[in-house]
């Protein structure tokens, strides 16, 4: 992943609205992938805010996003930027590196390079927040072949009073239309994932209110079925006509890689199996190696707990050597407790049997 901290400068050009239009009609519109989503909303157009929202519970706005930064990705030269939203004294966005890495394998693509093409903002404080336009618009002039801004959680920008001064509601709706403009100006889509609100029936409204509903062209919400699948409905759209179209989705046409449990527990038994192969055998010293195979015991019985866990990403192994490196002290420590008791109770035997 690739972070960007460098400020652009803001932009001065204006396009006459005759050359957005002419831009926007031969512009080709990025595909989601998805054959019948891609049908009711028409691709997503250049320069467009794209809101997709649903319940956070089954995750499939945010899932996805980071299907559309994988297909972004797909050509060569191509890249994407991921904006994360959110603010850490109340809430928490994260981006799953696990389904990420799903995602790239089953494209075909390198994970290291796909990774390096997917630039990645954070906007977790208010004054990262204010900046955070300016990070995307350097990233936008110095690599012309972003193919999109995806923004996860976008109403997590308004949400609750602001901390600071200088971060208002008035001010992030201006941010958020600065990057809309930006992104229009470099032919780039923005697509945007959210909660629903409480208010709305049958079909709630997105969080955030009419600061990202008047930004919005296009809203889909998409609701995930119980028993598998999810229902998509068309609220806006740019093109009058399309509104108010419903397609159902079945699982298998999501596409959106879904991690299983079953899934994490053969991702994680072949990675052991590789560091076994690969990392094990390297070792020079003996006694890490005797480490090694200590903490194989325990991954081995710990693996109903491992594929639970919401962080199973790639393995650092800077910090896995260490750990071995931990358990390679811990059992000499443990060696010469054990040497010093049977001296101990020899000892103590001895001035037994002299009494």
């Amino acid at each position: 992943m690739h972070p960007h901290l460098t400020h652009g400068t803001p932009s001065t050009s204006f396009q006459p609205a005759p050359e957005m239009l002419g831009a926007r009609a031969a512009a080709r519109p990025l595909q989601t992938g998805l054959p019948k989503l891609d049908e009711m909303v028409g691709g997503l157009e250049p320069g467009l805010l794209h809101l997709f929202y649903g319940s956070e519970k089954g995750g499939l706005p945010d899932r996805l996003l980071h299907h559309l930064l994988v297909e972004a990705v797909k050509e060569p030269e191509a890249r994407a930027i991921h904006l994360l939203c959110g603010n850490y004294r109340r809430s928490r966005t994260t981006l799953d590196m696990e389904l990420l890495l799903n995602l790239v394998e089953r494209a075909g693509l390198e994970p290291r390079d796909a990774f390096d093409r997917i630039h990645l903002v954070c906007a977790f404080t208010e004054r990262q927040q204010i900046e955070a336009v300016d990070h995307m618009e350097g990233i936008l002039a110095e690599n012309p072949g972003v193919g999109v801004v995806a923004v996860q959680q976008m109403a997590k920008l308004f949400a609750g009073p602001p901390l600071v001064s200088r971060a208002t509601r008035e001010n992030l709706g201006d941010m958020v239309s600065r990057l809309i403009r930006l992104c229009a100006e470099a032919g780039v889509p923005v697509v945007a994932s959210a909660s629903p609100s409480p208010y709305g029936r049958p079909v709630p409204a997105p969080e955030g209110g009419t600061h990202i509903t008047h930004l919005a062209k296009v809203s889909v919400y998409l609701r995930a079925m119980k028993g598998g699948g999810a229902t998509a409905y068309l609220l806006n759209h740019h093109e009058k006509a399309r509104i108010g179209r419903r397609i159902d989705l079945e699982e298998g046409e999501l596409g959106l890689g879904r991690v299983t449990k079953l899934s994490t527990r053969m991702r994680l038994q072949e990675q052991m199996r590789q560091l076994r192969d690969r990392y094990r055998s390297a070792l020079k010293d003996e006694e890490m190696k005797t480490a090694f195979d200590g903490l194989w015991d325990a991954w081995s019985s710990e693996q109903g707990a491992m594929i639970y866990s919401d962080v199973l990403s790639a393995l650092d192994l800077l910090t896995l050597t260490a750990t071995v490196d931990n358990r390679r002290q811990i059992e000499s420590l443990r060696a010469l407790n054990q040497e010093t008791r049977q001296l101990l109770e020899k000892l103590i035997a001895r001035e037994a049997s002299a009494g």
